[in-house]
């Protein structure tokens, strides 16, 4: 400030207000900053990575004409952007609630927003195939545990239970068999389950992305046309007035430009996602479906041999037991 420089700077302010440059030469620039403020931003946040071209810098501009020290921000850009983003907000915000209230004319393009509709809706239906694909995969991961305990519970009771000993060893080869077939289907479920991840997550999301942006950019759009409208019902009558007229105008045709370059973005990203789409689900679907013939039809070989096994097994103890009887039966007659 003014004061703080007549009491602690070299300088000294003459009466009528100008700068007395006299004894410019003497002035030490460091004393200088510590005794002005050249921080036009007070109250910001200060990022830990700002570097020195950051920070404020001073300058002396007609100092021979005694006009006043000035400071001049590289920072100033920064803070244009944040009062951009802050108007476009704010216009964005009014503009849908006139919106919702039905104070104001709203952009619509049925076709696209059927499709964008069509495109949640299939992400929602994709998003419960993967929940029930994960659950499908716990589920048989539990089932391959179980099998696995039955196959050592089989193998420790044909052990333990000698009349049963065919049955519980071939059953504990059955189980272990089939548990190697459900590991192996698991592990194809979750191949699935990280194509349907990608296609969910980063594909579909990606195009949604892009329609957010849209949405966004079609309220600003809407804003500066209804700003426009209004002001055209009055136009203006002075020089001040048709400068702010222009400027609207300037700002609604880019707008304009941008939401019908979004609206095209996202008409050929859906088209693209669509096509993608097919295709994906079309492999993934066969090799999943592939993957449950395999399981079962790998179940069904493991079992019918091994039941047909112990089924010859069992006929040669009993033909060997009938002959044994038989045997006792002649030694006693």
């Amino acid at each position: 400030s003014a004061s703080k420089m007549a009491e602690g700077g070299p300088a000294d302010w003459q009466e009528n207000g100008t700068y007395d440059d006299s004894n410019l030469e003497n002035v030490d620039l460091e004393q200088e900053r510590a005794v002005i403020d050249v921080s036009p931003m007070e109250g910001l946040p200060k990022h830990d990575n700002q570097t020195p071209d950051d920070e404020p810098q001073l300058a002396y501009t007609g100092a021979i004409e005694g006009t006043v020290l000035e400071t001049r921000p590289r920072s100033q850009s920064k803070l244009q952007v944040f009062r951009q983003w802050s108007h476009t907000q704010i216009k964005c915000t009014k503009q849908m609630l006139n919106e919702k209230l039905g104070r104001s004319a709203k952009t619509v393009d049925m076709a696209l927003d059927s499709r964008i509709e069509v495109l949640r809706d299939t992400q929602r239906k994709f998003g419960q195939l993967l929940y029930l694909t994960s659950q499908m995969i716990m589920n048989m991961e539990v089932v391959a545990m179980s099998q696995k305990s039955m196959a050592e519970n089989f193998a420790f009771l044909s052990v333990k239970a000698p009349e049963l000993a065919l049955e519980f060893e071939y059953s504990s080869k059955i189980q272990k068999g089939i548990s190697k077939h459900t590991e192996e289907l698991v592990l194809q479920l979750k191949a699935f389950k990280q194509k349907m991840e990608t296609l969910v997550h980063k594909t579909i999301e990606d195009t949604l992305e892009t329609i957010k942006h849209y949405e966004t950019t079609r309220l600003a759009y809407d804003a500066s046309r209804n700003e426009v409208e209004k002001a055209q019902k009055a136009p203006p009558t002075t020089p001040t007035g048709q400068a702010k007229y222009e400027a609207l105008v300037a700002e609604f045709e880019q707008e304009k430009a941008r939401f019908e370059q979004l609206r095209h973005d996202v008409d050929m990203k859906i088209k693209l996602l669509n096509t993608n789409k097919v295709q994906v689900m079309h492999n993934q679907l066969m090799i999943f479906n592939r993957a449950l013939l395999q399981y079962f039809s790998d179940n069904s070989t493991t079992i019918q041999p091994t039941i047909k096994e112990l089924e010859g097994k069992l006929e040669e103890v009993s033909r060997n037991a009938a002959e044994w009887l038989e045997g006792l039966h002649s030694q006693d007659n």
